[in-house]
């Protein structure tokens, strides 16, 4: 099966385009909401306070912008905040165009790691995520949480 048949293919009045084919739509951010499937952290019966969530993330040129929350006992709570992306200008070489001692000439992913704090009670958490990128790759590779647990009830 060659790249032309598995492209997935959206339209609208006068317009056809492909997913999946470039690192922003039409110049503008892409935003994305996502959420991992929930766990019971090995205790499916005791209870747990969740306080700190860390996203794996690795990107090809930039930092996107994330917002974390908590969802607890298949209750899902969308994050309601705004998200926006200010790019901060390009991490990767262009050929011709960059400055050759300036730039990063390799198409090696960055990995980022920042914890962002969270509220939620429950016996069993999924991480949501909202994230705002233009001219980025992002990949979501794992999750880290911090919880206390409590006695079983």
């Amino acid at each position: 099966m060659n790249r032309a048949e598995r492209v997935l293919v959206t339209g609208a009045n006068g317009f056809v385009g492909n997913f999946y084919d470039t690192t922003s739509d039409a110049g503008a951010n892409i935003v994305a909401t996502a959420q991992q499937a929930y766990s019971y952290f090995d205790a499916p019966g005791q209870l747990k306070r969740f306080t700190l969530v860390r996203p794996i993330l690795q990107t090809d040129n930039g930092l996107p912008t994330v917002l974390c929350g908590i969802s607890v006992d298949f209750d899902t709570i969308p994050l309601t905040n705004q998200i926006t992306f200010n790019p901060s200008g390009n991490l990767i070489g262009v050929w011709d165009s960059s400055r050759w001692d300036d730039t990063s000439w390799g198409g090696e992913l960055v990995t980022t790691k920042f914890w962002q704090g969270v509220t939620g009670l429950g016996f069993a958490g999924s991480i949501s995520m909202n994230v705002a990128s233009a001219g980025i790759q992002l990949r979501w590779a794992s999750t880290d949480y911090v919880m206390e647990r409590g006695g079983v009830l």
